[in-house]
């Protein structure tokens, strides 16, 4: 048995970044192999929606038709929404998002993490070399070429390794790529509830003083009305255990105090759980024959919904850099790719980091001038669609 392969492509790190980008690197013709510790579950489409959703973006929509997972995603559920309502908790400053007024035909889409990990792993079973369950137990670079060794003994070497293995990345570690950030001591509490009301398909978030407080419309079949939310509630650690330790009556009746019955009163929830928030920046994008995408790079509040979306935009990017490079009969791998992917996407990322950190700690303020500027700056932004 040869321990030692080569590949044009190693991919550590099959989430939905990750598994995204290597079937857009197979389809572009690069040979890749996709480094994962564990396969996720099958996706069970008679089940309750799961906890986890992302708001995907018409971007990422147009990367999962192109790499063609999309339609099965599309088939199986998901929960499009065309309006967006942000207001203030402490005022009367409001945002409305709405397609139409936007010309775009649908401002994103709500989808279960599982879904997209079961459709993007079915197309790549059979299609792509793939090391899973595997574990990585050493990284070496020389000039040329990145050598993975994994705990089976068996060495991968590409001429470029592309780490996806989310905000704690080893790979990221082993290169001594730095990182930066804070914790910002709050959790996401999430879960699913029904309300007494049906509404268009709206997503809904109000700016309280302990955190934002987002519902997220869920439907089947594609309604464009429902009564069914996913619910992602940032809130500051004591409340958060809080939260999750009161039973469903006491936290229906906090759920409903919170949002003012703006979407109807909500009647039932599901279980609940908590994630920890920060935000985190590498201090470069890659080092070596390294690069990294996703949360191997950034993390963000999730107030804006934008997490994973960036880190398919880093996947896209990343693909186009290497294709555009190759197409021209020059060295796709080279530090001139990578120094291109680097500066084309870490400026959109530090734009949104610097956006969403900016909105949590303004709207985190319980100073009454701080209050009164941001009423009048959303009203002010609410007027000017071409800004919005």
């Amino acid at each position: 048995m040869n321990r030692n392969l080569k590949f044009d492509v190693i991919v550590v790190g099959g989430g939905m970044v990750g598994a995204s980008l290597t079937l857009a690197l197979q389809q572009a013709g690069f040979h890749v192999v996709l480094v994962e510790r564990q396969r996720p579950a099958d996706f069970d489409a008679t089940a309750d929606y799961g906890l986890r959703l992302s708001a995907i973006s018409p971007a990422s929509r147009h990367l999962f038709e192109h790499i063609g997972i999309w339609q099965q995603i599309a088939e199986t559920r998901v929960s499009p929404y065309q309006h967006m309502h942000v207001c203030d908790a402490s005022g009367k400053g409001k945002l409305d998002f709405d397609c139409d007024d936007l010309s775009i035909g649908t401002l994103g889409y709500l989808v279960e993490n599982d879904l997209i990990l079961d459709a993007a792993w079915q197309a790549l079973e059979g299609y792509v070399q793939l090391r899973c369950p595997a574990q990585p137990v050493s990284l070496k670079q020389d000039d040329d070429m990145a050598h993975l060794t994994l705990e089976t003994g068996e060495v991968l070497s590409a001429p470029l390794l592309v780490a996806a293995d989310g905000p704690g990345s080893q790979i990221r570690q082993w290169t001594d790529i730095a990182i930066g950030g804070w914790g910002y001591d709050q959790r996401g509490v999430v879960c699913n509830v029904q309300t007494d009301q049906r509404h268009p398909a709206t997503a809904w978030q109000r700016f309280l003083s302990t955190g934002p407080l987002a519902f997220l419309p869920i439907a089947t079949d594609h309604e464009l009305t429902t009564d069914q939310y996913s619910i992602v509630w940032s809130a500051d650690g004591v409340m958060a255990q809080e939260l999750l330790a009161q039973n469903d009556i006491a936290f229906i009746e906090r759920l409903n105090d919170a949002a003012q019955a703006a979407l109807g009163t909500v009647i039932k929830t599901s279980q609940r759980a908590a994630f920890p928030l920060r935000l985190q920046h590498a201090d470069a994008y890659y080092s070596g024959r390294v690069a990294l995408v996703g949360d191997a790079a950034h993390v963000i509040h999730p107030l804006a919904g934008q997490g994973v979306n960036l880190g398919l935009l880093d996947a896209a990017c990343l693909v186009d850099a290497m294709v555009t490079l190759r197409d021209a009969d020059r060295d796709w791998s080279s530090q001139q790719m990578l120094g291109r992917y680097q500066r084309a996407r870490r400026a959109d990322n530090v734009m949104m980091m610097s956006m969403t950190d900016a909105l949590k700690r303004l709207h985190g303020s319980d100073n009454p001038l701080l209050g009164a500027l941001r009423n009048l700056g959303m009203d002010a932004v609410n007027r000017l669609t071409p800004l919005k």
